[in-house]
């Protein structure tokens, strides 16, 4: 049996268009996480050319905390981040673990990848 839990304390939304446009890392922080709410997050990282914005769904799975990369912003924007998660929670309500489902569309997309080079006739991972 698949346990999951999801955050159901926050609620969506806390997070303003304005103000993720505006974030920025605290002072003397490398690494700083604003909660929109719902296991959504917008982390922002220090690299050498400034800061990133990058969106993550958060979640926990048998005692481990798990977190999938939505996308980076501002390719990735608020209301898209939103519909992601949205979509990662209806997932995890049905029992379905977003980040295995990832890991598998992605070992499909490699495997049909290499059978393509090598002139075989791609398959898919049951």
């Amino acid at each position: 049996m698949l346990s999951l839990k999801i955050n159901t304390e926050a609620t969506m939304g806390t997070l303003t268009q304005k103000q993720v446009q505006h974030a920025q890392l605290p002072e003397g922080k490398k690494e700083h996480y604003l909660q929109d709410g719902d296991n959504l997050v917008l982390r922002l990282r220090l690299l050498k050319r400034g800061t990133s914005k990058a969106w993550q769904f958060r979640y926990t799975r048998a005692g481990k905390r798990e977190s999938i990369h939505i996308g980076n912003f501002p390719e990735f924007g608020l209301a898209d981040a939103r519909e992601k998660a949205a979509e990662y929670r209806r997932q995890l309500a049905q029992g379905i673990d977003p980040a295995a489902e990832l890991a598998k569309a992605k070992a499909e997309s490699v495997a049909a990848a290499l059978a393509t080079k090598h002139g075989d006739a791609p398959t898919t991972l049951s």
